[in-house]
Order: C-alpha cells, then structure tokens, then sequence
C-alpha cells in the first residue's frame, strides 16, 4: 500500500513533483510530454502537478503481491 504523505503546498513544481515520486526530472517532463502522470498546464511552460491527484496515480500503480501457487497438481 502507498503511504500518503500530506504535503502544505496542493499542487507541486517539476522539481518537488519529481522530488516526491522519487523519479528524474527528465522522466517527469516525459510523462507529462505523453500525458501520462496527472498535471495541470497553465499555460505552454506552466505546469504544476496536485499532490492528492499523484497519491491516486501512485495507489492505482501498485502492483499487488502474488500469491504463493500451490505445489500440487
């Protein structure tokens, strides 16, 4: 499970975005290049990503543990 982490600002710059997921920056802008991470664009450069919409798309990316399969057949 993702540990939430409540941030004071609600929405993050580049650099504290790729900061708290723990990624480059350069992944950051090329996630967002293909629209792949939840931000907001203000304008051509302005972009800034909300905190509670990265929890979510961190707790939807987990990947669940598998399960012991059973030896017998």
């Amino acid at each position: 499970m993702v540990k939430e982490h409540h941030v004071a600002k609600p929405n993050l710059t580049y650099a504290e975005a790729a900061a708290y997921l723990g990624i480059p920056r350069s992944t950051l802008y090329s996630l967002v290049a293909r629209r792949r991470v939840p931000h907001i664009r203000l304008g051509r450069r302005f972009v800034r990503f909300p905190v509670v919409e990265l929890e979510r798309w961190l707790r939807d990316r987990v990947v669940p543990e598998e399960s012991p399969r059973s030896q017998h057949k």
